[in-house]
């Protein structure tokens, strides 16, 4: 009788040391994020100023001679290519390659320099359990190689025991990188944008466009300023008078027909000199928060100082202070536009450009 009583507590026992086992190695086996993107990029360029990205989508050509040169096939048309930049150089190129290893997913990065080679490659998350993802000495293998090394596993790559499809994967992954490399970027497919962070500091010509537009904008701002002071001042009287009229000044109030012909033109001219004025914004050495207050304001201004007249006219002559205040907010903008577009071309420095890295990461995270 207690052979059997201490039977059935030995089972209970097993069961229950069988239950946390399982729980344990279900927990180890979760999914595992080891960078985020941002994170991954920042690792990958660490001197960087900008890192810029491209979307491309291939034609049939491109997709052939891609698969040719990878020697598997594409999942799809949709490439997307992380490029660095510093001083208007390319510093390299980075792809992250999304694969299925058996059932789940491994997202992985490869960096390449600007040669076309494997500088580094990092893997960002890997779903299958743990014990299917080779070690980093492994991934180290494909650093330095290029599209002209044969990339075989259980060739010039060295296979892993219990992680054959994680190594396959891996290396089908590195040559599409390779391939993709050597049908865009070497083919100059995959172009950056012209004004790069730091290139207008270097450019003659484009100072000259610069600052000649600069000028240009300086004589806008300067009529703009005595059109105002020729018809009315910074008094709320004055706004008054010219938009609802004074009978001591024989002024007639302003048409709904004459402010409708101003509006129309002063809108599309506005518009466009603050789309080229505030797109300069996009390249200067500030950090975005001030970027965006430079870009937003100039736009608010120009529009409470056209409004305002209208409502001055039909609404409330108390929308005269909004007037005034449009008018100075709108010139003072476009100064400092001007003034920091110069300064960027002529005197500004890339290092405190909000596109380099703040601090660094440990690179040694993964283990």
């Amino acid at each position: 009788m207690k052979s059997t009583w201490g039977s059935a507590l030995c089972s209970r026992y097993a069961a229950v040391a069988s239950l946390v086992l399982a729980v344990f190695v279900a927990v180890d086996a979760r999914p595992k994020v080891f960078y985020s993107q941002s994170e991954a990029l920042e690792l990958a360029f660490p001197d960087a100023e900008e890192v810029a990205s491209k979307t491309i989508v291939l034609d049939d050509d491109q997709v052939a001679r891609i698969e040719s040169l990878a020697k598997c096939k594409l999942d799809s048309k949709l490439v997307k290519i992380y490029t660095g930049m510093r001083e208007g150089k390319v510093l390299g190129y980075a792809l992250i390659d999304v694969h299925n290893v058996r059932t789940l997913p491994e997202a992985f990065m490869v960096v390449l320099n600007p040669a076309g080679e494997v500088r580094s490659l990092r893997v960002l998350a890997f779903h299958e359990p743990l014990e299917y993802k080779p070690t980093n000495r492994w991934y180290r293998q494909f650093d330095n190689r290029s599209i002209e090394a044969p990339l075989r596993v259980g060739g010039d790559i060295h296979g892993v025991v219990g992680a054959t499809l994680s190594t396959q994967a891996t290396t089908r992954g590195v040559r599409r990188a390779l391939a993709y490399y050597e049908v865009l970027p070497r083919n100059g497919n995959c172009p950056v944008r012209f004004v790069v962070p730091g290139e207008w500091t270097r450019n003659r010509l484009l100072q000259t466009i610069v600052a000649l537009y600069a000028l240009y904008v300086i004589g806008l701002w300067l009529t703009n300023a005595l059109l105002y002071f020729s018809k009315m001042n910074l008094t709320a009287v004055s706004v008054i008078d010219y938009y609802l009229g004074s009978d001591e000044r024989f002024l007639a109030p302003r048409s709904y027909q004459g402010l409708l012909e101003v509006s129309h033109f002063h809108l599309f001219a506005m518009g466009m000199l603050l789309l080229v004025l505030t797109h300069l914004m996009l390249f200067v050495p500030l950090r975005d928060g001030t970027k965006a207050w430079l870009i937003v304001v100039p736009f608010l201004s120009a529009i409470l100082d056209e409004g305002a007249g209208w409502l001055v006219r039909f609404v409330s002559p108390n929308f005269a202070y909004a007037k005034i205040a449009g008018f100075l907010m709108l010139e003072a903008s476009l100064a400092a536009l001007v003034a920091v577009a110069l300064w960027s071309v002529f005197a500004g420095s890339q290092r405190n450009y909000d596109g380099h890295p703040s601090e660094s990461l440990d690179v040694d995270r993964e283990s």
